[in-house]
């Protein structure tokens, strides 16, 4: 099994090589992920070529074809990676969800700041606008995100349907900094700014 989670075929390889020869191949695959989500991040989606990634990692076409079978398949691990470290950041990460659900919300928020993902996530999300697989990813991570706030101010008290408005008004107001500006604010102001919206949206419970 690989890094994605696909049996390599070695049927005609001693089980010793054979391997050797699959874990060459898983970290092949990761050099070549690592190297397209830095692109597609920095450049947008685009840019992701063999070609282009060859010569940013110092090789060949030919290793990519050793570690993927064409393009989309890269472009499907680039999915298949981002909606894992989504669900690792939503429901894996203890220390932001213990506590008292207003204590939940504001670490949630507060995590979302990093400029790192954020950029990443924006750049699926443009991606999605054509293609249906990137916008179906997308649409998951929202109704998780969404799922997770909606709980949140569910557990402060709001009854099912309030609660939902405000989870949306929340979630959508913290995407939409990046919509309005190409250039972020500093990090602290867009603290201020989402902690004063939740102590609105949290009527101060």
């Amino acid at each position: 099994m690989n890094l994605f989670g696909e049996k390599k075929k070695w049927s005609n390889v001693m089980p010793g090589t054979r391997k050797k020869l699959t874990k060459k191949v898983e970290a092949s695959a990761k050099r070549w992920l690592e190297a397209a989500v830095d692109v597609l991040t920095k450049e947008g989606v685009e840019k992701v070529k063999v070609e282009q990634l060859a010569v940013k990692l110092g090789g060949t076409k030919g290793s990519f074809y050793y570690a993927y079978r064409d393009r989309r398949e890269l472009l499907d691990a680039i999915l298949a990676h981002f909606e894992e470290e989504n669900r690792i950041r939503c429901l894996e990460q203890p220390p932001e969800l213990h506590g008292k659900a207003m204590d939940k919300l504001m670490n949630l928020w507060d995590s979302s700041v990093d400029q790192n993902f954020r950029d990443y996530d924006w750049a699926v999300r443009k991606w999605a606008d054509t293609d249906p697989k990137a916008a179906e990813v997308v649409a998951r991570i929202d109704r998780l995100r969404q799922r997770i706030i909606t709980d949140l101010f569910i557990e402060l008290g709001f009854e099912d349907a309030e609660a939902s408005a405000r989870a949306s008004v929340a979630y959508i107001a913290a995407l939409g900094t990046r919509a309005v500006s190409k250039e972020l604010p500093p990090q602290a102001n867009r603290l201020y700014w989402r902690r004063k919206l939740l102590a609105i949206l949290t009527d101060g419970k």
